[in-house]
């Protein structure tokens, strides 16, 4: 049952300020401050404690339980399909490896507030893709890096995947980050529901 405190708390401007505050902590290029005449759509759910905004038509915010649980800049789309559009992507510049990714994937997760002794060691991966079934063994790395934190101690349930707390996409195009998303929020154990990146 929804509290009367966080129901009366959830309204456009309290997801703005979560939006403007954590676009502050990381450095994101989010124009500031962030008002309503920005907003392009929104939703608010009450009842789930829960809400999003579109800034502009590009950076989208979600909020969760008084903190931004979702991050996604739609300049750079992370969902490319066809071997054409594929190939365009391999061919840009690419200004990171994955060391210096995760070097900045970790100044981020700080930024937000979060204490890496209590997580297992980050694992990076930069995105790749095969031309062919028959070249798989040859694949061709793309500008896109993914960043995951899983928790102090996780064991993976068995026949099923370990979800990640914290997660990250950098741009290895302009060293961005260009999707957030904390999993700790959305109610995978107590621990990780005191997590906080925003007050």
């Amino acid at each position: 049952m929804i509290t009367p405190i966080l129901a009366a708390a959830l309204t456009l401007q309290t997801i703005l300020t979560s939006a403007e505050d954590f676009s502050t902590r990381v450095g994101l290029d989010v124009p500031r401050p962030i008002t309503t005449n920005m907003v392009t759509k929104f939703r608010l759910v009450p009842e789930d404690h829960y809400g999003f905004a579109v800034i502009s038509n590009t950076f989208v915010f979600s909020w969760l339980r008084g903190v931004i649980c979702e991050y996604i800049d739609n300049r750079e789309s992370m969902h490319r399909n066809g071997p054409a559009e594929l190939k365009r992507w391999s061919e840009q510049p690419c200004l990171l490896d994955e060391k210096r990714a995760l070097e900045l994937a970790r100044d981020y997760f700080r930024k937000l507030g979060f204490k890496e002794e209590e997580f297992e060691p980050p694992k990076c991966y930069q995105y790749r893709y095969a031309t062919s079934f028959e070249r798989r063994n040859e694949p061709i790395l793309l500008p896109l890096f993914r960043i995951e934190w899983l928790e102090k101690g996780a064991k993976k349930p068995e026949g099923e995947p370990l979800i990640p707390i914290v997660e990250m996409y950098i741009s290895g195009t302009t060293k961005r980050m260009i999707y957030f998303s904390s999993t700790g929020f959305l109610g995978f154990g107590k621990k990780s529901e005191k997590r906080s990146h925003a007050p």
